[in-house]
């Protein structure tokens, strides 16, 4: 089995639609140091012709079929599927751009980190297009550091695609303390991994596109439910933080003031 420095994971279920445009914009990173793991979560759409017709051009496409367990089972386990030392989350309905792959396989050859943040450019979207953007270079020391920073500036850091992931942390911060849901999944989760980090490179560089589909996962649940998601994701991360850290200390009251004040804009959200 080859070794790759990255392991690109797409999750699949019907994304028939949008699947080449994502597939191509990885396909042509002129860094081909990665494997792409596509994960058919069950489809019954074009994409599962689509999945068939790249993997048999490229041979570092690795297909893994199943039945529809949602993302969520797939993040959780996604360890068990990869060869590469790192990894790196793309949706099957966003894109990449073209030197982040490089950009990532510098910054690790050079540091090593545990972390590599990159920004993120939200599409179709009417609201702040920059609440994803942080655009600082720096590596911080521990990811304690990086949350009290990131909380200062008041950019949403709660996504799996604004990171590129060492296996061996990802794995090890998941292990016992992963919280399943379809819903804010990242906001009960990225930040306990970031916690267990040791190192974290910030780059300023634009490698991501979210692009806001009505047709989404999440698009298809009604306001009061993904409101339920977040309050069982904001419980879970609030007790993670204190048993961690204790009630008192800075860094717990520092998330709790971030979250809920993320709470509260989703619950007059509900009122409106």
């Amino acid at each position: 089995m080859n070794q790759y420095l990255i392991s690109i994971i797409i999750t699949v279920y019907n994304k028939g639609a949008t699947l080449k445009r994502c597939l191509n914009s990885i396909l042509k990173n002129n860094d081909k140091n990665y494997e792409l793991v596509i994960i058919n979560d069950g489809s019954t759409d074009s994409s599962i012709k689509i999945i068939e017709e790249y993997s048999r051009i490229y041979s570092n496409i690795k297909v893994y079929n199943q039945e529809h367990t949602g993302i969520a089972a797939i993040r959780k386990n996604i360890t068990s599927y990869i060869s590469g030392k790192y990894l790196l989350f793309v949706d099957a309905d966003d894109t990449i751009n073209d030197k982040l792959l490089t950009k990532l396989s510098n910054c690790i050859n050079t540091y090593k980190p545990d972390i590599i943040k990159f920004d993120v450019n939200e599409i179709n979207s009417v609201k702040d297009k920059n609440r994803y953007m942080l655009g600082v270079n720096k590596i911080y020391s521990t990811g304690k550091e990086a949350l009290y920073e990131w909380h200062d500036y008041n950019v949403r850091y709660g996504m799996f695609c604004m990171y590129c992931f060492k296996k061996e942390l990802y794995e090890k911060s998941i292990k016992d303390w992963f919280c399943s849901l379809e819903c804010y999944e990242d906001v009960a989760n990225i930040p306990k991994i970031i916690y267990f980090s040791k190192k974290i490179v910030s780059i300023d560089y634009l490698g991501y596109n979210y692009h806001r589909n009505k047709g989404s996962i999440t698009s298809r649940y009604t306001k009061e439910y993904k409101l339920s998601q977040f309050q069982t994701a904001y419980d879970n991360l609030l007790d993670f933080f204190q048993y961690q850290l204790g009630k008192d200390d800075k860094l717990y009251l520092s998330i709790k003031d971030y979250y809920t004040f993320h709470l509260k804009r989703k619950m007059k959200e509900l009122d409106n």
